[in-house]
């Protein structure tokens, strides 16, 4: 069993963002992970793609869900083992979007500073909160936010991954 499940939502209309992101994951310095993709090849949108998380079954101990345009730094996957052995439910670090960090708390995740945020949770934790994910844009927000609301979250200071194009979950033509 690997100690990291990635999951990816990969839209169609994304190929270059796809493969930057793919690019990203094979130059990881740590391989203790796998990576689920949810494809969208038929232009349902992020609608379709927030619903489907739900019917993700995992395997890893630790379960991260990362976008087609999002991009993890080449130590994501060693900082996340390191940093979630310490008996958390979720770890929280730093995303660096479009060039936005932001110190993390349980305080700026309240305000909505979430999409400078990476969530890292349990398995257990992922069967008990996926049902958490809206079925809308940024609807993993709700998730995040629910989860450290409500589950002991660890704060991490490290920049695990970026984002390559905020594209609000459309393709380039939309």
């Amino acid at each position: 069993m690997n100690h990291l499940t990635i999951i990816t939502r990969h839209f169609a209309k994304r190929p270059e963002l796809y493969r930057a992101h793919i690019r990203s994951l094979a130059a990881q310095t740590c391989d203790d992970f796998h990576q689920i993709v949810l494809w969208d090849n038929v232009g349902r949108g992020i609608d379709a793609a927030q619903m489907a998380l739900r019917d993700v079954r995992v395997n890893g101990q630790w379960v991260w869900v990362l976008d087609d345009d999002d991009l993890a730094e080449p130590d994501a996957v060693e900082t996340i083992v390191r940093h979630t052995q310490d008996g958390s439910d979720a770890v929280i670090f730093q995303f660096n979007h479009q060039g936005r960090t932001l110190p993390l708390d349980r305080n700026s995740i309240k305000e909505g500073h979430i999409g400078v945020s990476a969530l890292v949770v349990s398995r257990l934790t992922w069967h008990q909160t996926k049902e958490h994910f809206g079925a809308r844009y940024a609807g993993d927000f709700d998730w995040i936010q629910w989860v450290v609301n409500n589950y002991v979250t660890a704060f991490v200071p490290h920049v695990i991954g970026h984002i390559s194009k905020q594209n609000m979950g459309k393709g380039d033509n939309d």
